[in-house]
């Protein structure tokens, strides 16, 4: 326990000034008990000393480590027998702390804390959303998506707990390893979320690799959106017909006339004139001085309502367009993607990007050999190359055997290509299914062998970490109850839960 043992030390340090008492929630020092007072004016939750509780909630999931197994099944073996509990950490213990109008970040440290109760529910895969430095730029929400990934090397230096001192990314990084490191000792393993179809806007690899990514004029970005066949609101099916109609589409070439080539082909001195001068924000010098930016990236649904996704967009796997429409690209058309583009298990080039296929199969051997993670769960991995897919898992189970992969194949009829794939289990699609539970098709499709179409194990989960509550789906306890009780029965399932923090916190 070596990582946790040196968080310990840095809390036990004492301070060089007294920090004022911290407010939690009541239920957080369970088990923990440290001393505490109360506020009236704050029912349901304590006064601590900060330093203290996260070292005696360390101190006190170490010993219900101590007393439990110590070693634990493989997380590959009998997945339908997992239960997985996910986490947005930066969410999971954030709490306005020291004063109600500003919500303190979720943290590695905090969480440690309430670990032991996490096993009491019988979780046993702790699953945990992108811990990865995200963007500021073109951030969505007061916080931005942690899907917008500005570096997958490195962890999101929000995710550090001040208790512990001055950020530094060393020590960041020991406290990911302690978590990993308690969650082991507690019986659990850790599954982490891996975004390797998109990229944040301004990722940190445009400076090395603009031709990576695709680009647009940066007058184009604000109303941009793929274009759209038929009457615009019907979502077709793909097939090589539909693919052929996105192209003759009217709204098609004027889509294309917006993407140029990446800013070092247009004007290789400029560029390296920004690259030496810019820093880390080169995408904002790219946009000012050169007049192009990154496209947002989009559903791989034709005709989806849904709107650009403006603060991410898709990286480049393939130098050419797929074989499918080849004949449809016009001569000298700068590098272009379409929702084909976008799913490329079926629509995907002839030259791959290596140098970009590389750099993504290293990662999840990154963070098995430093952290010790067991397990991954790739986001659109049912867009990925299949070959990709392949040398990724050829790669990390070479170095790991047990290391559990996770598709977000959302379509049980395609679990096959997913185990061929070499992927344990895939998401399926309850968590929208349960949203229908009172409708007349409920049982076709959800109870009529939809899971037994899949090869391999199922998520049978009445909501995600991205999704609505359940309880906001289905706001009467009847429902809530019908929809748990079915998920338990669900055949060749393995039981995937979320995030609840009235189990953490009182109501107020």
């Amino acid at each position: 326990m070596e990582q946790c043992e040196r968080l310990l030390r840095l809390l036990r340090t004492p301070a060089a000034s007294p920090a004022p008492p911290f407010t939690i929630p009541a239920r957080w020092n369970d088990g923990v008990g440290v001393p505490a007072a109360t506020d009236p004016d704050r029912p349901g939750e304590i006064l601590v000393d900060r330093r203290a509780f996260l070292a005696a909630g360390i101190e006190h999931a170490l010993q219900e480590a101590a007393s439990g197994p110590q070693t634990t099944p493989s997380a590959r073996a009998d997945v339908t027998r997992h239960v997985i509990y996910g986490m947005l950490i930066r969410s999971f213990t954030a709490w306005p702390g020291r004063d109600r109008r500003d919500v303190a970040s979720g943290t590695f440290l905090k969480t440690m804390a309430l670990l032991p109760s996490l096993r009491q529910f019988g979780t046993d895969i702790v699953y945990l959303l992108p811990v990865f430095q995200v963007s500021d730029r073109y951030r969505k929400g007061e916080l931005g998506s942690p899907y917008a990934i500005r570096d997958i090397y490195r962890l999101d230096a929000g995710l550090h707990d001040d208790a512990l001192g001055p950020f530094t990314n060393e020590l960041l990084e020991a406290e990911f390893a302690a978590f990993v490191e308690l969650c082991h000792a507690l019986g659990m393993k850790v599954v982490l979320d891996f975004a390797f179809r998109t990229a944040a806007r301004d990722n940190a690899l445009i400076a090395e690799h603009p031709d990576w990514f695709y680009w647009i004029r940066t007058a184009a970005a604000p109303g941009f959106r793929p274009p759209t066949i038929g009457d615009g609101a019907t979502m077709p099916t793909w097939n090589d017909e539909t693919l052929w109609q996105l192209y003759a589409s009217a709204a098609a070439s004027g889509y294309a006339a917006q993407f140029t080539q990446p800013p070092d082909v247009l004007d290789p001195r400029r560029w390296m004139e920004l690259r030496r001068d810019a820093g880390d924000d080169i995408l904002a010098a790219v946009e000012e001085q050169m007049g192009v930016t990154t496209v947002p990236g989009f559903s791989d649904v034709i005709n989806d309502p849904q709107p650009a996704w403006t603060d991410a967009t898709y990286l480049r796997y393939y130098d050419d367009v797929s074989p499918h429409v080849a004949g449809l690209v016009p001569r000298g058309q700068a590098p272009c993607i379409m929702q084909d583009g976008a799913s490329l298990d079926r629509y995907h080039g002839s030259r791959p990007n290596q140098g970009l296929w590389d750099y993504v199969t290293e990662v999840l051997p990154f963070y098995r050999e430093r952290f010790g993670i067991d397990g991954a769960r790739i986001d659109m991995a049912h867009a990925m190359p299949p070959d990709l897919n392949t040398q990724m898992i050829r790669r990390i189970r070479d170095l790991d055997p047990d290391f559990l992969l996770w598709s977000e194949e959302l379509d049980c009829s395609k679990g096959g290509q997913a185990q061929r794939d070499g992927f344990d289990l895939i998401s399926g699609f309850t968590y929208y299914g349960y949203k229908r539970v009172h409708e007349d098709e409920f049982e076709r499709d959800v109870l009529d062998g939809s899971f037994l179409r899949s090869p391999i194990p199922v998520a049978a989960s009445v909501e995600t970490p991205d999704t609505p509550r359940v309880a906001r789906v289905h706001p009467d306890a009847p429902s809530q109850g019908l929809v748990l009780l079915l998920n338990c029965f669900m055949p060749n399932a393995f039981h995937a839960s979320t995030v609840d923090r009235s189990c953490w916190k009182s109501s107020r």
